[in-house]
């Protein structure tokens, strides 16, 4: 006698697959952007990737549709699946930038907060809210990479209220 596989793993089964897949899409942009950071090109081909970002989403969640649904999906169907594909695709993309701010640009983090305040010392920013940045202190990797993986998440939720139309599909006897 075969079992039916529970919907939910098998959701996050793909959602994990799929997810790989777009945590490498969005990596090899973003490692793009690194090691070829001068040149117009170079500046243009991470934005196309960025671009193309919603299609290759609404590519993979018809994908998962059409081979684990049966073709047939609803509205919050395709939200659920695309958030927690951004889920895990914010996983990979957490140690990409791990290794981006420890390994690749040690001093990515401490240049850019230094550029920060004296932008904002340019600005004429209050100088006790600059003193209360200056006692904040340089954000550290792992403070960056969990700040990354929210906006990952975040942005993905909101990116797919906005895609899930697209990859839905109902049933025809559906009333």
């Amino acid at each position: 006698m075969e079992q039916t596989p529970n919907p939910l793993l098998v959701k996050y089964r793909y959602a994990a697959h799929y997810g790989l897949y777009l945590g490498l899409y969005i990596a090899l942009f973003y490692l793009w952007g690194i090691v070829f950071p001068q040149g117009v090109v170079s500046k243009i081909i991470p934005v196309l990737g960025w671009l193309g970002l919603p299609f290759f989403c609404v590519f993979l969640v018809k994908h998962y549709r059409n081979k684990a649904l049966g073709g047939f999906m609803r509205y919050g169907q395709a939200w659920s699946f695309g958030l927690w594909m951004f889920v895990f695709a914010s996983l990979i993309m957490a140690v990409v930038h791990y290794l981006h701010f420890e390994l690749i640009q040690p001093d990515y983090i401490k240049d850019n907060y230094n550029q920060a305040l004296t932008l904002l010392e340019q600005m004429n920013y209050p100088q006790e809210q600059l003193d209360a940045l200056i006692d904040f202190g340089v954000p550290t990797s792992i403070q960056f990479v969990f700040s990354y993986i929210w906006f990952y998440i975040i942005g993905g939720a909101l990116l797919f209220l906005i895609l899930s139309p697209f990859a839905v599909r109902k049933d025809i006897l559906e009333n």
